[in-house]
Protein backbone atom coordinates (compact mmCIF):
# COMPACT_ATOMS: atom_id res chain seq x y z
CA UNK A 1 0.00 0.00 0.00
CA UNK A 2 1.36 3.19 -1.01
CA UNK A 3 1.27 6.28 1.58
CA UNK A 4 -1.86 8.22 -0.22
CA UNK A 5 -3.86 4.91 -0.06
CA UNK A 6 -2.45 4.43 3.54
CA UNK A 7 -3.56 7.86 3.97
CA UNK A 8 -7.09 7.25 2.72
CA UNK A 9 -7.34 4.45 4.43
CA UNK A 10 -6.46 6.36 8.14
CA UNK A 11 -9.10 9.23 6.80
CA UNK A 12 -12.10 6.61 5.99
CA UNK A 13 -11.61 4.46 9.19
CA UNK A 14 -13.79 6.33 11.48
CA UNK A 15 -12.57 5.46 14.72
CA UNK A 16 -8.96 6.76 13.42
CA UNK A 17 -11.02 10.00 11.94
CA UNK A 18 -13.06 10.30 15.14
CA UNK A 19 -10.29 10.11 17.36
CA UNK A 20 -7.81 12.98 15.07
CA UNK A 21 -10.52 15.21 15.46
CA UNK A 22 -11.38 15.14 18.59
CA UNK A 23 -8.31 15.27 19.98
CA UNK A 24 -7.22 18.22 18.14
CA UNK A 25 -10.09 19.77 19.05
CA UNK A 26 -9.52 19.12 22.76
CA UNK A 27 -5.73 20.38 22.43
CA UNK A 28 -7.02 23.82 20.70
CA UNK A 29 -9.51 24.03 23.89
CA UNK A 30 -7.23 23.16 26.23
CA UNK A 31 -4.91 25.70 24.66
CA UNK A 32 -7.60 27.91 24.46
CA UNK A 33 -8.22 27.75 28.33
CA UNK A 34 -4.28 28.29 29.02
CA UNK A 35 -4.30 31.26 27.03
CA UNK A 36 -6.85 32.76 28.60
CA UNK A 37 -6.77 31.90 32.05
CA UNK A 38 -2.57 33.27 32.00
CA UNK A 39 -4.21 36.93 30.44
CA UNK A 40 -6.94 36.71 32.34
CA UNK A 41 -5.35 35.85 35.86
CA UNK A 42 -2.70 38.70 35.89
CA UNK A 43 -5.36 41.26 34.92
CA UNK A 44 -7.69 40.06 37.73
CA UNK A 45 -4.91 40.61 40.16
CA UNK A 46 -5.42 44.14 39.13
CA UNK A 47 -8.62 44.82 39.40
CA UNK A 48 -9.76 47.79 40.76
CA UNK A 49 -13.35 49.26 41.44
CA UNK A 50 -14.16 52.30 40.05
CA UNK A 51 -17.55 53.51 40.71
CA UNK A 52 -19.73 50.22 39.55
CA UNK A 53 -17.30 49.15 37.26
CA UNK A 54 -14.30 46.72 37.85
CA UNK A 55 -10.71 46.91 35.52
CA UNK A 56 -7.31 46.73 35.51
CA UNK A 57 -6.16 49.72 37.85
CA UNK A 58 -2.72 52.25 36.43
CA UNK A 59 -0.61 49.75 38.08
CA UNK A 60 -1.34 46.56 35.99
CA UNK A 61 -0.07 48.96 32.91
CA UNK A 62 3.22 49.58 34.65
CA UNK A 63 4.06 46.08 36.35
CA UNK A 64 2.44 43.90 33.21
CA UNK A 65 1.88 45.39 30.28
CA UNK A 66 5.30 47.74 30.02
CA UNK A 67 7.09 44.40 30.15
CA UNK A 68 6.44 43.23 26.63
CA UNK A 69 4.08 44.01 23.34
CA UNK A 70 2.26 40.76 23.48
CA UNK A 71 -0.53 40.73 26.69
CA UNK A 72 0.26 37.46 26.69
CA UNK A 73 3.89 37.18 27.00
CA UNK A 74 3.88 40.09 29.38
CA UNK A 75 1.28 38.03 31.37
CA UNK A 76 3.43 34.72 31.32
CA UNK A 77 6.35 36.81 32.57
CA UNK A 78 4.77 38.33 35.08
CA UNK A 79 3.83 34.80 36.43
CA UNK A 80 7.38 33.91 35.59
CA UNK A 81 8.81 36.65 38.12
CA UNK A 82 6.01 36.05 40.60
CA UNK A 83 7.11 32.21 41.11
CA UNK A 84 3.89 30.75 39.84
CA UNK A 85 5.70 29.22 36.79
CA UNK A 86 9.30 28.09 36.33
CA UNK A 87 11.56 29.05 33.03
CA UNK A 88 11.14 25.25 32.64
CA UNK A 89 7.45 25.59 32.26
CA UNK A 90 7.43 29.22 30.23
CA UNK A 91 9.47 26.74 27.75
CA UNK A 92 6.67 24.40 28.20
CA UNK A 93 4.86 26.80 26.95
CA UNK A 94 5.95 27.68 24.01
CA UNK A 95 6.64 24.15 23.32
CA UNK A 96 2.32 24.06 23.58
CA UNK A 97 2.10 26.57 21.50
CA UNK A 98 4.27 25.23 18.34
CA UNK A 99 2.07 21.94 18.71
CA UNK A 100 -1.61 24.14 18.53
CA UNK A 101 0.49 25.99 15.93
CA UNK A 102 1.20 22.39 13.36
CA UNK A 103 -2.32 21.61 14.71
CA UNK A 104 -4.15 24.43 13.26
CA UNK A 105 -2.36 25.39 10.62
CA UNK A 106 -1.64 21.51 9.47
CA UNK A 107 -5.27 20.42 10.12
CA UNK A 108 -6.60 18.81 7.02
CA UNK A 109 -2.56 17.04 7.65
CA UNK A 110 -3.65 15.85 11.11
CA UNK A 111 -6.67 14.72 10.05
CA UNK A 112 -5.13 11.81 7.89
CA UNK A 113 -1.82 11.28 9.08
CA UNK A 114 -2.67 12.00 13.07
CA UNK A 115 -0.99 13.86 15.81
CA UNK A 116 2.36 14.96 16.05
CA UNK A 117 4.60 12.51 18.30
CA UNK A 118 4.43 14.84 21.01
CA UNK A 119 1.13 15.84 21.66
CA UNK A 120 0.17 14.05 24.49
CA UNK A 121 3.35 14.94 26.27
CA UNK A 122 2.70 18.67 25.87
CA UNK A 123 -1.32 18.14 26.55
CA UNK A 124 -0.10 17.14 30.32
CA UNK A 125 1.84 20.21 29.91
CA UNK A 126 -1.22 21.89 29.19
CA UNK A 127 -2.92 20.05 31.83
CA UNK A 128 -0.13 20.58 34.17
CA UNK A 129 -0.30 24.39 33.57
CA UNK A 130 -4.01 25.19 33.93
CA UNK A 131 -3.95 23.43 37.67
CA UNK A 132 -0.82 25.57 38.66
CA UNK A 133 -2.04 28.45 37.72
CA UNK A 134 -5.56 28.28 38.91
CA UNK A 135 -4.45 26.87 42.12
CA UNK A 136 -2.58 29.54 42.72
CA UNK A 137 -5.40 31.44 41.80
CA UNK A 138 -7.71 30.04 44.30
CA UNK A 139 -5.11 29.76 47.47
CA UNK A 140 -3.52 33.37 46.76
CA UNK A 141 -6.79 35.50 45.72
CA UNK A 142 -10.34 33.64 46.11
CA UNK A 143 -9.82 32.25 49.74
CA UNK A 144 -8.37 34.56 51.13
CA UNK A 145 -11.52 37.19 49.79
CA UNK A 146 -14.37 34.55 50.86
CA UNK A 147 -15.06 35.12 54.42
CA UNK A 148 -16.30 31.45 54.57
CA UNK A 149 -12.83 30.16 54.46
CA UNK A 150 -11.82 32.86 57.92
CA UNK A 151 -9.84 30.68 60.12
CA UNK A 152 -10.03 27.60 58.46
CA UNK A 153 -6.95 25.17 57.81
CA UNK A 154 -6.28 25.03 53.72
CA UNK A 155 -4.53 22.24 52.61
CA UNK A 156 -2.96 23.14 49.65
CA UNK A 157 -2.75 19.95 47.93
CA UNK A 158 -6.64 19.36 48.27
CA UNK A 159 -7.67 22.10 46.54
CA UNK A 160 -8.46 21.12 43.26
CA UNK A 161 -9.79 24.20 40.88
CA UNK A 162 -12.83 23.68 39.03
CA UNK A 163 -11.48 24.51 35.91
CA UNK A 164 -9.64 20.83 36.34
CA UNK A 165 -12.37 18.72 37.12
CA UNK A 166 -13.87 20.09 34.13
CA UNK A 167 -11.55 19.27 31.78
CA UNK A 168 -11.07 15.94 33.46
CA UNK A 169 -14.72 15.23 32.63
CA UNK A 170 -14.38 16.78 29.23
CA UNK A 171 -11.70 14.12 28.35
CA UNK A 172 -13.44 11.14 30.05
CA UNK A 173 -16.60 12.42 27.69
CA UNK A 174 -14.88 12.94 24.74
CA UNK A 175 -11.96 10.31 24.80
CA UNK A 176 -13.05 7.50 27.36
CA UNK A 177 -15.03 4.67 27.16
CA UNK A 178 -18.69 4.38 26.72
CA UNK A 179 -19.04 3.49 30.15
CA UNK A 180 -17.13 6.43 31.37
CA UNK A 181 -18.64 8.77 29.42
CA UNK A 182 -22.25 7.82 30.35
CA UNK A 183 -21.34 7.89 33.86
CA UNK A 184 -21.56 11.71 34.31
CA UNK A 185 -24.94 11.46 31.94
CA UNK A 186 -26.28 9.09 34.36
CA UNK A 187 -25.66 10.83 37.51
CA UNK A 188 -26.82 14.46 36.01
CA UNK A 189 -30.29 12.93 34.95
CA UNK A 190 -30.34 11.19 38.44
CA UNK A 191 -30.01 14.22 40.15
CA UNK A 192 -32.59 16.02 38.11
CA UNK A 193 -34.57 13.36 39.14
CA UNK A 194 -34.19 14.05 42.81
CA UNK A 195 -35.16 17.90 42.01
CA UNK A 196 -38.20 17.24 40.51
Amino acid sequence: MNDVDAQWKRFLTPEILRNNLISASIFITGFEILNNLIIERVKEAYTEFFEDKAQPGIKYKKDVLESNRSILYASLEWLREAQVISPDELKNFENIKNIRNSVVHEFPNILTNGLPSEFLERFKDIFSLIKKIEKWWVINFEIPCNPEFDDKEIVVDEVVPGIIISLSILLDVALGSEQEAKQYLDALNKNSDIQT
